[in-house]
C-alpha cells in the first residue's frame, strides 16, 4: 500500500505535468488515500484536468474544492453561455443537440436530457466543457 505522503507527491507531480504553470495556485492534501484539491484555476477544464491527474496518481478518492476564477476578459453572462453551448452542440453534429436542454446559472452549465450512447454523452460534455466563460 502506498503511503499518503507518496500519494501526495505523485498527485502534485501529475498535476504539475498536466497543467504546467497553471498548477502553481493549487494544493494537494492526502489522508487515508483521499486527496483534497484546493486553490484556484482560470478555467473549469483545468479543475477537471487536475482531478484526472490526481486519480492517475493513484488516490482512492477526491474532494475537489478547486475554485474557478475566470479572468475578466473571459467572463460571459449566463444567456451568452447557454447560446454558445447550443451553437457548439449543433456545430459538432453529434445528433444530440435536439435532445439536450442547457441550463446555466452563475456560470455553471448543466446538460439535461438523453443520448443514444455513452460516447455521445462524453462527446457532448467535451464540447461544452471547452466553452469560454464556464
Amino acid at each position: 500500500m502506498i503511503s499518503d505522503v507518496e500519494l501526495k507527491r505523485r498527485a502534485e507531480a501529475e498535476i504539475a505535468a498536466a497543467l504546467g504553470d497553471d498548477a502553481c495556485d493549487l494544493a494537494v492534501a492526502v489522508k487515508d488515500a483521499v486527496a483534497t484539491l484546493s486553490g484556484f484555476v482560470k478555467r473549469y477544464s483545468d479543475a477537471c484536468i487536475a482531478e484526472h491527474a490526481a486519480r492517475k496518481a493513484g488516490v482512492r478518492g477526491i474532494a475537489n474544492e478547486i475554485e474557478v476564477r475566470l479572468p475578466l476578459v473571459d467572463r460571459r453572462s449566463d444567456p451568452e453561455i447557454a447560446r454558445a453551448a447550443l451553437k457548439a452542440l449543433e456545430a459538432e453534429d453529434l445528433g444530440v443537440a435536439e435532445r439536450l436542454f442547457v441550463r446555466v446559472k452563475n456560470g455553471v452549465l448543466t446538460l439535461e436530457g438523453s443520448t443514444e450512447s455513452a460516447p455521445q454523452r462524453v462527446a457532448a460534455e467535451r464540447v461544452v466543457r471547452r466553452l469560454k466563460g464556464l
